[in-house]
C-alpha cells in the first residue's frame, strides 16, 4: 500500500474578469431583468444599481451575458441598452421606467426569402453571441440530415 501526493496552485482570482471577444465599446447591450412580481422587480432592480456603482469598470457586454443565461425569463419584465455600467446605472436610477408584464410564450423567427436577406447577414451575429450560434449549429444539422446539404457556407 502507498500513499497518494496531491499538489495544489492557489492564487488570487484576477481583478477584472475581461472577455476579450467583447466589443461593448461598439455596440449597446441588452439588459434584461425579470421578476415573478412587481415587488420582486423593483428589489431587482436596487440590486443591480447597487451592483453596478459598485462595479463601474466592469465589461457590460460580460455582465449582460451573465444577466441572459444567468436567470429564467419572468412576466414582469424592464429591458434597457446601454454601453456601460455607469450608463446602466443611470438609467436604473431614472423615474420613467416602465415596466412590462409579458406572457410566456414560444417564439419562432420566420425568414421569408423576399430579398430583405444577403449572403453573410448574420456573420457578425453568429461570430459575437454564442447561443445563436448553437441555435444556427442546430438547425443546420437537422437540415443536412434531410436535405444531405448544408444550409452553412
Amino acid at each position: 500500500m502507498s500513499g497518494t501526493n496531491v499538489h495544489a496552485l492557489i492564487q488570487e482570482p484576477p481583478n477584472k474578469l475581461h472577455n476579450p471577444k467583447s466589443n461593448s465599446t461598439f455596440r449597446p447591450q441588452v439588459m434584461t431583468i425579470s421578476a415573478k412580481s412587481e415587488a420582486a422587480l423593483e428589489a431587482y432592480r436596487l440590486k443591480y444599481l447597487e451592483f453596478c456603482k459598485s462595479n463601474p469598470d466592469l465589461d457590460v457586454a460580460d455582465v449582460s451575458y451573465g444577466m441572459s443565461l444567468g436567470r429564467a425569463a419572468f412576466p414582469y419584465r424592464i429591458a434597457l441598452t446601454t454601453k456601460s455600467m455607469i450608463e446602466f446605472a443611470s438609467k436604473l436610477e431614472a423615474q420613467e421606467l416602465k415596466v412590462g408584464k409579458a406572457t410566456l410564450r414560444k417564439i419562432a423567427f420566420l425568414f421569408t426569402g423576399q430579398g430583405s436577406h444577403y449572403q453573410g447577414m448574420a456573420r457578425n451575429l453568429y461570430a459575437s453571441v454564442p447561443f445563436f450560434a448553437s441555435a444556427l449549429d442546430s438547425c443546420n444539422e437537422s437540415f443536412k440530415r434531410i436535405l444531405g446539404l448544408p444550409c452553412l457556407t
